[in-house]
C-alpha cells in the first residue's frame, strides 16, 4: 500500500465522487487565496473567486475539470473548458 493517499477519519465522510468520472472531488474555497493556496496547487481545494452566492458551486473535479453544487445534481458551469491546466 505503498504510495496510497492517507484518508483522514474525521474528513471521510465528507470526501465527494464526482457524478461523471467518479473520481474524488474538492472543496472550492472563496475569498483571498491566503492560508490555502499551496493547498490549492497541490489540488486539495479549488479556488472558487471572491464572489460567493447560494448559487455558488462546492465542489470541483479536477479531471473532468466540472464544478457541482452541494447536492452534486446541478453542474454549475455547462463549459468548464476555460479552466487550463498547467
Amino acid at each position: 500500500m505503498k504510495n496510497q493517499a492517507k484518508i483522514n477519519p474525521a474528513t471521510a465522510s465528507k470526501q465527494k465522487s464526482c457524478p461523471i468520472c467518479n473520481e474524488t472531488m474538492v472543496d472550492i474555497r472563496y475569498g483571498l487565496p491566503i492560508g490555502f493556496w499551496e493547498d490549492a496547487k497541490q489540488r486539495k481545494v479549488f479556488i472558487g473567486g471572491c464572489l460567493v452566492s447560494e448559487a455558488s458551486p462546492r465542489f470541483h473535479c479536477y479531471k473532468c475539470r466540472k464544478s457541482f453544487s452541494k447536492d452534486l445534481k446541478t453542474n454549475i458551469y455547462a463549459n468548464d473548458d476555460w479552466l487550463q491546466e498547467d
